[in-house]
């Protein structure tokens, strides 16, 4: 009776397994960014929609638009990329924190001279919103 099969069936399954627990243990070593400055947080509103809420009030960032594209942080500053909406122009924008003064709907070359002009690494590092922290529902 030959059970060579088995044996390579077996090793098969020893090597998934292996392939799996290797990714399970990158992933929880993967490191989140920090949180935003300022106690700003981000809101899903949908599946598509996320949102750059403040937390003096509760509510999203007036200028932007319905959803954030990309969003990075240095210091006191929030900056990313957002989508068209209300009252929203397509573009990059840079928030300050500290004031809460902001500047929306930029072209990617003035966005870059603005993070320059304000101290972050150029070019600024951005992530998907879905990877930042906090997130609330």
């Amino acid at each position: 009776m030959n059970h060579t099969p088995c044996r390579e069936v077996i090793a098969h399954c020893r090597r998934v397994i292996a392939v799996l627990l290797v990714c399970l243990a990158s992933s929880s070593c993967a490191k989140r960014p920090a949180p935003l400055p300022g106690g700003y947080f981000l809101f899903r509103a949908s599946g598509s929609e996320i949102y750059l809420n403040e937390p003096k009030y509760n509510g999203s960032v007036p200028g932007l638009g319905r959803t954030l594209e990309a969003i990075g942080h240095h210091q006191n500053f929030i900056f990313g990329r957002s989508s068209a909406g209300p009252g929203a122009v397509e573009g990059f924008f840079l928030l300050d924190t500290k004031d809460g003064s902001i500047t929306t709907g930029l072209k990617e070359a003035d966005w870059l001279t603005l993070t320059s002009a304000a101290g972050i690494p150029n070019p600024p590092p951005l992530v998907n919103p879905e990877l930042q922290t906090p997130m609330k529902r």
